[in-house]
């Protein structure tokens, strides 16, 4: 539901003749990002639960989805590996602000991700 009403407020702009490059649509871009990377992550924990995805789940802010990301818990391997390619794409989706205001979060992000990587197949 959070989808579909950023999605038509992003049309109602578009539509009243703005350039898709304008700050109300830029946000409304990233918060769309942002509602896809939880819907992703949701959809893998609750496939790992064998549960139902909760269709009105409450966003979080992109602080708490880093951190959700970084906690694990999906299904195998390939779970933990989307979950972190989710961390660095929030990171891209929240801005400068929010990465510098979390640093060490982004550093953790590179420490798994360096420690995940099988560096003997790349040389």
């Amino acid at each position: 539901e959070h989808r579909q009403c950023l999605s038509l407020a992003k049309l109602s702009l578009l539509a009243a003749g703005l350039p898709s490059n304008v700050d109300e649509i830029v946000s409304i871009d990233a918060a769309l990002d942002l509602a896809s990377i939880q819907s992703g992550l949701s959809r893998r924990r609750n496939e790992s639960r064998g549960g139902p995805v909760d269709p009105m789940e409450v966003p979080l802010p992109p602080l708490r989805l880093v951190e959700a990301c970084l906690e694990g818990g999906g299904a195998g391997a390939r779970a933990d590996e989307d979950d972190l390619l989710d961390a660095f794409a929030v990171f891209a989706s929240s801005g400068g602000a929010f990465r510098l205001a979390n640093k060490s979060l982004l550093e953790a992000c590179w420490q798994r991700a360096g420690g995940a990587t099988d560096w003997e197949v790349l040389g």
